[in-house]
């Protein structure tokens, strides 16, 4: 972070009106620890003084201007900023219930004056679909179920002596499943999470809602010996949790087993992402229907 600050006080002295000296902006600010600030004081620091630099290089920090917000041609409200109030006005229009519609909507933000105007659109809703489709932006997980049967192999070795010996090898057989498949009672699934992320954060939890009628094959916490991420396991009667310190930007996965125990019809909820410290970051993954017979 502190090489990105530095470079930010030069785009700011050389170009700061420059769309790659935005772009490095936003990205320390998404770069945040926990949403809140850096890596360590030392870090901090210098982000917010190359922060500040580019605000005063640019004009950002004496705004004159008024902001409209308007919901399909119907203004919400409108808001004076200007230097004094830059930190402290309050510029947050919330809808609720029936003031949102069903259908379509266009929200529309006019700004008289001069300014930099940023906003942000946060939606929060209760769906009565039977299906519950994957979402997620920053942080995105989606979920595998394969059937897995054992496959041993004995092979022939020589013992610490030198005598033959004989040793088993277990080996899985993966057999991806389609939503609405059938397991007999008894049998093993594998679920793997795949997880993705835009940027690197910490603190996130991930928890696999469990269909009723599944029960963990390993029902101990402990931090799963196949993650290279340091997950700590953590199954539960209704969910099995991951807690990850440091969740690296790109795709990862992690991998448990479940058995089905108990005859029926089941939907899996969703599996959900969500930082601890940022509740605002978070993802869910599609759910999924399985059947168990005796």
């Amino acid at each position: 972070m502190e090489a990105h600050a530095w470079y930010l006080k030069l785009l700011s002295a050389v170009k700061p009106a420059d769309p790659d000296t935005r772009g490095l902006v936003k990205y320390l600010v998404n770069n945040r620890k926990n949403g809140h600030y850096w890596e360590s004081t030392r870090d901090t620091a210098y982000a917010i003084e190359a922060i500040a630099g580019y605000m005063k290089a640019s004009g950002e920090d004496a705004p004159e201007m008024e902001v409209e917000v308007a919901m399909d041609g119907k203004t919400l409200g409108k808001v004076a900023v200007n230097r004094d109030n830059l930190f402290s006005f309050d510029g947050t229009f919330t809808l609720t219930g029936k003031d949102v519609s069903p259908g379509r909507h266009e929200i529309g933000i006019q700004r008289t004056g001069g300014g930099a105007v940023y906003a942000n659109a946060y939606l929060e809703v209760f769906s009565l679909e039977d299906r519950l489709r994957e979402a997620g932006l920053e942080v995105k997980v989606s979920r595998k179920i394969s059937r897995i049967k054992e496959t041993g192999k004995q092979s022939d070795t020589v013992g610490r002596t030198g005598q033959p010996v004989s040793q088993q090898e277990e080996r899985l057989q993966r057999t991806p499943l389609e939503d609405g498949a059938t397991l007999a009672s008894g049998e093993r699934i594998e679920v793997e999470l795949i997880l993705e992320s835009k940027n690197d954060y910490e603190y996130l939890v991930f928890s696999d809602a469990k269909a009723a009628g599944f029960d963990a094959v390993d029902a101990l916490s402990g931090y799963v010996g196949n993650s290279a991420l340091g997950a700590y396991m953590e199954p539960r009667d209704r969910t099995v949790d991951f807690f990850i310190r440091s969740l690296p930007r790109g795709t990862h996965s992690l991998r448990y087993q479940l058995r089905a125990e108990t005859p029926g019809t089941y939907k899996a909820l969703p599996a959900t992402a969500e930082a601890m410290y940022a509740p605002e970051l978070r993802g869910n993954s599609a759910d999924f229907r399985l059947k168990v017979r005796e």
